[in-house]
């Protein structure tokens, strides 16, 4: 089946929503209605920062409907070659747009830039989907 008909109102197709309409013919919209996860290593250079950002930080992400589902210092590494972070996040979104609006709003700038230049950080943004499932 292409698509599942949730209501007479909407469908998903492929990860996309598309709101029908009785009044007009159809309207498709961008939103992904998929989870995205943010998985964050993060080794702090200096501490100055961490004391505002951190409080700061999780009111803009439940604002933008995300999720802490980790934030530890408390991770070992199990293969691979060596890669030491301080502490590893894990963020749940309710779709890619929250995440990236979350990193696009302008009341974020200031603390991702007070993230970015103290501490090594990467920010990578997984798609809750399995593209090797057979």
């Amino acid at each position: 089946m292409e698509f599942l008909r949730i209501t007479n109102y909407f469908t998903i197709t492929k990860g996309r929503l598309k709101i029908i309409s009785r009044k007009f013919s159809s309207i498709q919209t961008n939103l992904s209605i998929m989870t995205y996860y943010s998985v964050l290593n993060v080794t702090p250079t200096s501490e100055e920062w961490i004391p505002e950002y951190i409080p700061t930080a999780s009111k803009l992400v439940a604002a933008h409907g995300g999720k802490y589902l980790s934030r530890t210092v408390t991770h070992e590494q199990l293969e691979g070659a060596d890669a030491p972070a301080a502490v590893r996040v894990i963020i749940e979104w309710p779709s890619k747009e929250a995440a990236t609006a979350f990193m696009n709003d302008p009341a974020y700038s200031p603390f991702l830039k007070m993230r970015t230049n103290g501490s090594n950080s990467e920010h990578f943004l997984l798609a809750g989907q399995d593209d090797m499932a057979q």
